[in-house]
């Protein structure tokens, strides 16, 4: 792939306009619902039916990529078969079917973000090097975007949701098919591809690797203990005198942290792919212990804002140490599952738990049990650390 520099440009493109289109209907389906009049329990429901179908299409999508060898196809088609789900979620009447809608588009889309970067890695030689500004288009498009559109929908209403969502997969489209896809093959060694075993094989492999075991293992804790942060933010808003006014102001904060995070990944490529899986929980488990022990608005607000920072740390520790111990037939499935377990089953857990939590003992018995969390799965990273790549 000789120009490099233009591929990555594409990419570039192609982050910033798939987290648009992420959160042009799944990103404002809840308040959707919120303004109709559900009630809480059952938006509650509804997060888990749609991160739960993420998770189950984290093992779908990425074992699909690497079964047909294409992660451009596999990515356009998830994407277009969104599309009517989107009509789906805001026009039928049934409240159940739209959630269930809701629930298909989670298992279409949440897993093309890993795709989409295990792509990026298998298609440029300087991926590393490169991926920190590629990626953190993707956090500024989204923080900007929703920024701009939660006043659009303000003004025009719900109704424009998935009109807007095809425009967006049709400019991420037309991007996609200009950025040639990859064969896993082609970035293993040509003397070992002989020997390389078949997808069976290579799936035992992964089930037999202690390190990767425990790198897994590590980010279903990480997500327990952070993945439901933001959603908990209203209530431990409320805990301290404030209300959601300030919650939009919370999440672009963290996401701009979290851009200049990944935007320094050039300069953290000399730390262990490990170290910065432990960087990302052991910062998320000081951020937790603050959440737990603020007694204001302002506190609150600057705790989150630095799960920015974990978030970026275990995302460029998990995309780099996921390509190095799986094989290559199996990089995409070994990126989803690392996803679905970190983004999408620690999340769900960690809803689950932090709700009850916060209601048993508050903002301080959430944050010291999370943080515990983020604690054990830095203690499991410690065996891994000590093993030298290679």
């Amino acid at each position: 792939m000789a120009d490099t520099r233009g591929v990555a440009v594409r990419m570039a493109a192609l982050q910033g306009i798939y987290w648009c289109a992420v959160a042009s209907v799944a990103s404002y389906a809840t308040a959707m619902f919120n303004a109709e009049g559900v009630s809480a329990g059952r938006i509650g429901l509804v997060v888990l039916i749609y991160t739960g179908g993420g998770f189950l299409g984290q093992f779908l999508i990425g074992a699909l990529a690497d079964r047909m060898r294409t992660d451009r196809g596999v990515f356009i088609a998830g994407m277009l078969l969104a599309i009517p789900l989107g009509f789906g979620v805001v026009f039928l009447r049934e409240f159940w079917l739209r959630v269930a809608c809701l629930g298909l588009m989670g298992v279409l889309i949440i897993p093309c973000a890993p795709v989409l970067d295990t792509w990026f890695f298998k298609g440029l030689p300087d991926a590393p090097a490169r991926y920190g500004g590629v990626r953190a288009t993707g956090s500024l498009a989204y923080a900007v975007y929703c920024a701009v559109y939660s006043l659009a929908l303000e003004h025009f209403g719900y109704a424009v949701m998935p009109w807007v969502n095809l425009g967006m997969t049709a400019a991420l489209i037309a991007v996609a098919v200009t950025v040639p896809d990859v064969d896993p093959a082609s970035f293993s060694d040509p003397a070992e591809r002989k020997e390389r075993p078949g997808f069976r094989e290579a799936a035992k492999t992964i089930l037999r690797s202690r390190d990767l075991m425990l790198v897994y293992l590590a980010l279903l804790f990480t997500g327990i203990g952070i993945g439901s942060l933001l959603q908990m933010l209203p209530v431990l808003l409320e805990a301290v005198g404030g209300d959601v006014s300030v919650q939009g102001l919370t999440i672009l904060l963290a996401c701009l942290l979290e851009a200049v995070f990944v935007l320094l990944n050039g300069k953290l490529l000399r730390v262990p792919d490990v170290a910065l899986l432990a960087g990302g929980a052991g910062s998320g488990a000081l951020l937790l212990l603050g959440v737990g022990a603020a007694r204001s608005v302002f506190w609150v607000v600057t705790a989150c804002t630095f799960r920015g920072v974990s978030y970026a740390l275990t995302l460029l520790g998990m995309r780099r140490v996921l390509l190095r111990l799986a094989p290559p037939e199996l990089v995409n499935t070994a990126s989803n599952v690392g996803d679905g377990l970190y983004v999408c089953l620690g999340a769900m857990l960690g809803s689950l738990m932090s709700g009850w939590l916060l209601e048993t003992g508050g903002a301080p018995l959430m944050g010291a049990v999370c943080a515990a969390f983020e604690a054990a799965a830095f203690l499991m990273l410690i065996p891994v650390m000590r093993k030298k790549p290679g």
